[in-house]
């Protein structure tokens, strides 16, 4: 009679007896009887044990492993509610925002519509090397098979995986392929803009055609064309969540592009990084990884949403199978193992931070308010094995849980913000409309008004040109000084002494993975700071803005002050206006972001503004790390620490690390004096047609246009008051 191995199977599958017990449907004691031989089990109940399990018949149990699974998860339609309210917002603003012609109320509604537009699905972003199972993976969870199994990129091809409702009526197949136009990418978000996408467009037809762009079968004479695929699918995910399916990073130096591209300048709402068990995480791995989640949105808010911490991020040991058939010990061993590699990073650069902060994640901590430590991230490392259940019991839930509570939690703060917006753009036109009042009922004070500004304007100008001078030798002095704290930071690191009390600090010992380790590490220390470095300096930036708007407000308040005049001229706005026709804005971002409610309104968190800053100094240690484990085995016993820190300033000093980064920062800040002189531009520009507006009221022949804007804005207040705005939940 043969026995059950209980223990092993316990062991195996990571499990107590009863919840086994459980899973198998049978009793305890029945489970016993087969594992002291007094019963057999069923065939039928064998042939589960085998499925569950992942043991074949030589190892325990008879009847061969032949399972057929498919993990699709069908979570809760929870994104209808905003897309009802887009609808019906977006048809409130196209028929009675088409009547208004005034140029105050066409910003106001414009800022509405802007925020309105911004709805949309949270997107599950997949990422890692090549050949992890990204597209098995995506494919069981949409209970499909029409992404290509072997997803080994020839090109550069990035994959929209939407919903079948969501494809607009003038795209008839399931699959549209998408190239370039110059250095353009195509954006998902003009989805509905048929003559844009018509532009980029090179292939349509069915879902074969991911294989032909996408993979080294049946190439394309044309594939090297393509950057991008956009494929419709019917899936109770998608109703949700769109997919996002990127090349294996390590494919090509263009694919390290697109990566950076849409893990920091769009920033990732929900990410699922697929490594394989068997080799889990390593050395590029980490360094990727830590890419990605420092530009992962930070969904979660302490006392505003019942989000789990980290709760959108997903690292999965896939091919979990292949780890002695799924044994859940080893896997453990193996995750908790490569969970204390990659915090190990975060903790050497919190050790040396000069906030001191105890979260592995100071820049996250201050957007959601929570603390991170090792065990958060060990809460977010699931397994995964297509053919076995056991393997993704975990996960399986997870990923409906945050596929639910995200749309929610976003619809929930797409609500209290556009709230906000519609309330200061009524007050903006209330002040529009008083403003004109007076300066009907009071025509002579404003152009005596107007006649005396004209002559001071001069001054004035000359005054605001120096201001100017001194804020763009400010922001000038910001790059120096970021600079030079980066050089110092970059030397003090870069030498063999620190590096090798580090290690000794660190405990690493005279193994390959430990010292893979350590230059991941390493990397995360420097990159770090010099965001950090980066982060402070905008921080300065910021305040001295707010500063500098404060006093360009005065100068134009010196004029009405002591007269009976109401001047509403708002230069806040002005400027941020101006900033809002940039597309790249420096440290301009993060001003916006923290400082001003209407333009910060972001429906899937406050991340973005930071993105230029997250973005500078990461992705190049992948290519030092690349060059220092080459080497890594040859180095000598006795002096292998030395040898090590020598190799790793080498690797940084031939890769030029520092006269890269600097290009970055310069860049950066290049972008932030561009785009502080448009914002002036625009005060400037919105003050003459202010003074002209007063110089007008002089000709009697005006005064029927003014009272037709005075009418025209107040039947705008109507429309904002009526607007039809969504509760939070």
């Amino acid at each position: 009679m043969k026995k059950l191995d209980i223990e092993r199977i316990k062991s195996h599958i990571g499990e107590s007896e009863e919840t086994f017990a459980e899973e198998m449907e049978v009793s305890v004691e029945e489970l016993r009887s087969y594992c002291d031989g007094t019963a057999q089990p069923s065939g039928e109940l064998l042939s589960k044990m085998c499925e569950y399990t992942g043991l074949p018949e030589g190892e325990l149990f008879i009847g061969k492993h032949a399972a057929k699974f498919a993990v699709a998860i069908k979570p809760q339609d929870t994104y209808k509610p905003s897309e009802i309210t887009k609808n019906s917002l977006v048809e409130y603003i196209k028929q009675g925002g088409a009547e208004f012609e005034e140029e105050t109320l066409q910003v106001e509604i414009q800022k509405i519509q802007k925020c309105v537009n911004a709805i949309r699905k949270p997107r599950i972003s997949f990422a890692g090397q090549s050949d992890t199972g990204k597209s098995t993976l995506i494919n069981a969870l949409l209970g499909s098979e029409k992404m290509p199994a072997k997803w080994t990129p020839t090109t550069s091809i990035i994959v929209y995986i939407k919903h079948t409702d969501d494809r607009p009526s003038f795209i008839k197949e399931n699959v549209w392929i998408l190239g370039k136009k110059s250095d353009e990418l195509w954006d998902d978000s003009r989805l509905n803009d048929e003559k844009y996408c018509r532009e980029f467009c090179i292939a349509r037809g069915d879902y074969s055609l991911l294989e032909q762009y996408g993979t080294h079968q049946k190439e394309k004479e044309n594939a090297q064309r393509a950057s991008a695929a956009v494929a419709f699918i019917d899936s109770p995910l998608l109703k949700n969540c769109d997919i996002l399916d990127l090349p294996g990073f390590a494919a090509t130096a263009e694919d390290d592009a697109l990566h950076r591209f849409n893990t920091q300048q769009n920033v990732t709402d929900i990410l699922l990084y697929l490594s394989r068990a068997n080799g889990f995480l390593q050395d590029r791995d980490l360094l990727y990884l830590r890419e990605c989640i420092r530009s992962l949105r930070p969904v979660e808010k302490a006392e505003k949403n019942d989000l789990k911490k980290l709760g959108n991020l997903f690292i999965i040991a896939s091919q979990a199978g292949s780890v002695n058939k799924g044994n859940a010990t080893e896997l453990n061993e193996i995750m908790n193992r490569r969970c204390a590699a990659l915090c190990e990073g975060y903790k050497l650069a919190a050790s040396t931070s000069k906030n001191k902060s105890q979260s592995l994640l100071p820049f996250r901590t201050e957007q959601t308010g929570y603390d991170y430590f090792e065990k958060d991230f060990r809460d977010r490392f699931f397994t995964y094995e297509k053919d076995m259940p056991r393997l993704y019991k975990t996960f399986a839930p997870a990923i409906t849980d945050i596929s639910e509570k995200l749309p929610k939690a976003i619809y929930n703060d797409f609500c209290r913000e556009l709230r906000k917006t519609v309330a200061e753009s009524s007050d903006i036109i209330q002040k529009r409309v008083a403003e004109w009042n007076d300066l009907l009922n009071n025509k002579i004070k404003y152009m005596d008004l107007a006649r005396e500004i004209k002559q001071k304007e001069p001054a004035r100008k000359i005054e605001r040109v120096a201001e100017m001078d001194k804020m763009i030798a400010f922001i000038q002095n910001l790059e120096a000084s970021s600079k030079q704290d980066i050089q110092s930071m970059y030397t003090k690191t870069m030498e063999t002494e620190y590096l090798v009390s580090l290690m000794e600090e660190r405990g690493v010992k005279n193994k390959k993975s430990d010292k893979e380790d350590f230059v991941s590490a390493i990397n995360e220390l420097i990159s770090s700071q010099v965001q950090s470095i980066l982060a402070e300096k905008s921080k300065e930036y910021t305040a001295s803005i707010d500063k500098y708007i404060e006093e360009y407000t005065a100068s134009f308040e010196k004029y009405s002050a002591g007269k009976d005049v109401n001047i509403q001229f708002d230069v806040l706005n002005s400027f941020a206006l101006g900033l809002a026709s940039l597309g790249v804005l420096g440290a301009s971002a993060v001003w916006l972001a923290t400082s001003f409610t209407a333009f910060s309104v972001s429906i899937l968190g406050i991340l973005a503004g930071w993105g230029s800053v997250l973005a500078v100094g990461g992705v190049i240690g992948i290519a030092i790390a690349a060059v220092i484990a080459g080497i890594i085995s040859i180095f000598k016993a006795f002096t292998w620490k030395q040898d090590l820190a020598k190799t790793i300033i080498s690797a940084y000093e031939k890769e030029k690390y520092i006269d890269r980064v600097f290009n970055e920062v310069e860049k950066y800040w290049d972008d932030t004096v561009s785009s502080f002189k448009k914002g002036s531009e625009k005060v400037e520009e919105d003050w003459q047609k202010r003074l002209e507006e007063y110089e007008s009221i002089a000709d009697e022949k005006n005064i029927p246009a003014l009272e037709a804007k005075i009418a025209e804005a107040k039947r705008g207040l109507d429309f904002f008051t009526k607007m039809p705005l969504p509760d939070a939940g």
